[in-house]
């Protein structure tokens, strides 16, 4: 009777047939050499562990024989190869190569980087690609999809209810964005996101959730969701002028220094003046909010605006209106100003947000929608430069805490 051949010992005569009729490319053999040199090995792995070779007969008192092979492919420098891992039954502990654990291990370790992936701005059907690239058999299938999900929504969960009291907050910042969390809905809904900068220099993402900035009682439950959590009163806070976000903003920190971003403001004014005359009066506003000093940048406020009310009477309302709130950054060191006087730096984090998850399409609804949103923003984050803050700077600052709330001085 003909002895059956091992599936290793085929792929080995493949790759003779290969050298000596050099018919494959060289990627070719190099793939054959690598599926018959692993075979080989699984092999050999088999025969040692059962302890007989495939075509012994079974002892009687043996409780493990073989029972066939398994498919499997691998990816390799050179593509995709098939080997066929050797089944044991009736043992007490099956059979296991180190070659399917090793496959095993990267097969894991991809299926780790599946959601920052995802996180990075990629579509499940774009992960899908990228890993079947890489195992033949490794798309993202919706069971896979729906546990990136999960994961995700599982640490939003957690970080959404961690303590803030740990954080002496300096700087705070808060902005929004329109996100479809709803897949049954035809309209956005509001997002708030707010981040800060700690009296050691840090920055750090504080807190996302929903709520509009026009709404005064969803941004103060924003707000009030923080400090329920320990986050203490910042020296300032900085905003644009949406009226529901800085009136809830002055109810949660009554004796905060409140901020106005300056680059709406900027826009807000030069929106109400004639085109030809919008980049002369940027330079002249620039003269105002750049002033070395507070007092300095009133005093040139308030000599802009008397000089130009009767020819540009909304222009120089717009300015009045919000003059001392638009000045306040004047206060703080030279060095923190630029940080300090807009919310670009939050804007920058929303909008590449809003670009990673514009590939999503529509959420599976609002906190499937938000834990995407977190892990985007915490992504972006890790990549934060916080701010140097000297000896002198702190002796400032202490000294402006002291004017404006009855809080403790940082040392």
């Amino acid at each position: 009777m003909r002895r059956k051949i091992t599936p290793g010992e085929r792929f080995r005569q493949e790759l003779m047939g290969s050298v000596s009729g050099s018919q494959e490319s060289f990627s070719g053999y190099c793939r054959l050499a690598a599926q018959a040199m692993l075979q080989t090995a699984m092999e050999a792995e088999a025969t040692e562990f059962i302890g007989r070779t495939s075509y012994q007969r079974r002892e009687e008192d043996q409780a493990l024989y073989r029972n066939g092979y398994k498919r499997r492919k691998v990816a390799t420098g050179e593509g995709a190869i098939e080997l066929q891992i050797p089944q044991t039954r009736d043992g007490v502990k099956p059979f296991t190569t180190k070659i399917i654990e090793a496959y095993r291990r990267r097969s894991e370790t991809l299926e780790a980087l599946i959601p920052q992936l995802y996180v990075k701005g990629l579509s499940v059907r774009d992960v899908s690609d990228a890993m079947s690239a890489v195992f033949e058999d490794a798309g993202v299938s919706p069971a896979t999809a729906s546990r990136i999900g999960q994961t995700i929504q599982q640490d939003f969960e957690t970080w959404q209810s961690r303590s803030l009291s740990g954080y002496d907050l300096l700087y705070l910042f808060v902005d929004g964005m329109y996100v479809k969390l709803h897949p049954d809905r035809a309209e956005k809904q509001p997002v708030l996101i707010a981040y800060g900068i700690l009296w050691d220099g840090r920055k750090v993402l504080l807190h996302v959730g929903v709520g509009d900035r026009e709404s005064y009682e969803a941004c103060l439950g924003f707000l009030r969701d923080m400090t329920e959590r320990g986050l203490r009163a910042p020296l300032l806070y900085c905003s644009d002028d949406c009226p529901g976000l800085r009136k809830a903003l002055k109810s949660a920190w009554p004796r905060s220094m409140p901020q106005k971003c300056q680059a709406h403001k900027l826009r807000n004014i030069l929106a109400k003046l004639p085109r030809g005359v919008q980049m002369e009066m940027k330079k002249q506003l620039h003269a105002v909010f750049y002033a070395k000093d507070h007092e300095t940048g009133i005093k040139k406020g308030r000599a802009l605006i008397e000089a130009y009310e009767d020819r540009y009477p909304q222009a120089m309302e717009c300015l009045a209106k919000s003059l001392e709130e638009c000045l306040i950054c004047l206060k703080l060191p030279e060095a923190h100003r630029r940080r300090v006087r807009t919310t670009n730096g939050l804007e920058r984090l929303i909008e590449e947000a809003r670009r990673r998850t514009k590939v999503q399409g529509v959420m599976g609804g609002e906190q499937a929608g938000l834990s995407l949103i977190y892990a985007v923003t915490v992504d972006v984050a890790k990549r934060w430069r916080g701010i140097r803050i000297t000896p002198g700077d702190l002796e400032k600052l202490n000294d402006l805490r002291a004017e404006v709330a009855p809080l403790a001085r940082t040392a």
